[in-house]
């Protein structure tokens, strides 16, 4: 089973993904993080959307689902972006859960000269009145203002195009329109502004070093028991894919960050492949195909791109 942790703007950031998937892995489960999507929220204000927030969340979800998703080694979770910093932080508390962890893009280790003011202005606490700050974000999720977002803002508003970017569908889903859906969220949804605000002050986008030591040795720790009882060699539980051109997680600068905070990449799968922030949109067949081959089922071709 898998469960997939997705960023701000709405589940269709990884529902190719998550569709070419069902088709040999189901069943698969995208979680609609609150204040996204149909999803609602309790108050931001009170209740920050923080790490312990998140897994909470996912916790109540795996455990309200008509579906089994406890015991050892039930499920693998895959992150994108916001969703894999979140993803590493529920599985360096509950491994025991978790057969393994796919991290497209995560959020956790960005450097902190990629901060600017602009973003520390607006996702502030204190600094400007609220109504002030949700106006200010309001227009940059709007794309009205014309200063670029640094890389710690961009990690929760990475799925936000450029341009008009209209997605063709297949015959499994429907073509979607990602602005579309950002426009319907900001115009329909009350908690999406507050919550966008919230997950950028306190979610586990930056200094989560003590996080992926903790999940990287856990994980490894739960592969190997559970190869020793089943009296097989050992597989690598973790794997990051990152687009090659990708401004807002740069490759290599995690690969060292990963390399550093964990003492090596031993016992870890890291892919570069081509693409920016939105790989897994744009490329989500050989997104399919490297998630198929980690987990040995071997891969499809070109038959999911």
């Amino acid at each position: 089973m898998v469960l997939f942790v997705k960023v701000v703007v709405s589940s269709c950031s990884v529902s190719r993904v998550k569709c070419n998937l069902s088709h040999l892995v189901p069943p698969n489960l995208i979680l609609d993080l609150p204040g996204r999507g149909y999803s609602s929220t309790p108050d931001p204000d009170k209740i920050p959307q923080d790490s312990a927030f998140f897994n909470v969340i996912i916790l109540i979800v795996i455990a309200s689902s008509m579906l089994s998703w406890t015991g050892r080694s039930s499920f693998c979770i895959i992150g994108y972006s916001l969703g894999g910093g979140i993803a590493v932080n529920f599985a360096s508390f509950f491994s025991n859960l978790v057969s393994s962890v796919v991290l497209l893009a995560p959020s956790g280790l960005i450097r902190p000269y990629h901060f600017d003011w602009h973003s520390k202005l607006l996702y502030s606490k204190h600094l400007l009145p609220e109504s002030i700050l949700e106006y200010l974000v309001y227009r940059r999720l709007n794309h009205a203002n014309d200063f670029r977002p640094d890389r710690s803002a961009q990690a929760v508003e990475a799925e936000l195009p450029v341009a008009d970017a209209i997605y063709l569908g297949t015959k499994d889903e429907p073509t979607f329109d990602i602005a579309g859906v950002v426009d319907w969220q900001i115009q329909n949804h009350q908690g999406f502004i507050k919550s966008s605000i919230s997950s950028i002050r306190h979610a586990p986008i930056i200094q989560q070093q003590e996080s992926w030591k903790r999940m990287y040795k856990t994980m490894n720790k739960e592969s190997e028991e559970s190869s020793s009882i089943a009296r097989s060699t050992p597989r690598d539980s973790i794997m990051i894919i990152c687009g090659e051109t990708d401004p807002v997680i740069v490759p290599n600068e995690l690969k060292e960050d990963v390399a550093q905070t964990i003492g090596g990449l031993d016992k870890l799968t890291f892919k570069i492949i081509d693409g920016g922030h939105d790989f897994p949109i744009a490329g989500s067949g050989a997104v399919v195909n490297l998630i198929l081959d980690f987990w040995g089922h071997g891969t499809r071709g070109n038959e999911y791109e």
